[in-house]
């Protein structure tokens, strides 16, 4: 079975993604994951172009990825208003941007 951690493009994309996610919109004057998490979660519509354009990404990211682990997208927005669950999404994220995607994997925070 091929390892998909040992693509380099892979994981300079991921990469890339996690940095894009984890930093601040100048437009939007927030940061870009929580504008991007109530985008897709709270039908916030008053978002920059470029961050909506990730929004949709993302979104698209993550249902491919609730489909694959066949989970039901409902338990997703259950957990999309819950503080902490916000969080450790964005410990993830930013341990993306920082280390890149590696086993094992670090994040960029604890998550608890």
């Amino acid at each position: 079975m091929v390892n998909p951690f040992s693509f380099p493009l892979l994981k300079q994309s991921v990469q890339n993604l996690g940095r894009n996610f984890t930093k601040y919109c100048n437009k939007c004057g927030s940061n870009r994951f929580d504008l991007i998490l109530d985008y897709i979660f709270k039908e916030n519509n008053v978002i920059c172009r470029s961050c909506r354009t990730q929004a949709k990404i993302f979104k698209f990211i993550m249902y491919r990825w609730l489909s694959f682990n066949k989970t039901d997208s409902r338990t997703l927005f259950e957990f999309a208003n819950n503080a902490t669950f916000r969080r450790v999404l964005k410990n993830i994220f930013k341990g993306l941007a920082i280390f890149g995607l590696r086993l094992p994997f670090v994040t960029g925070a604890p998550l608890m």
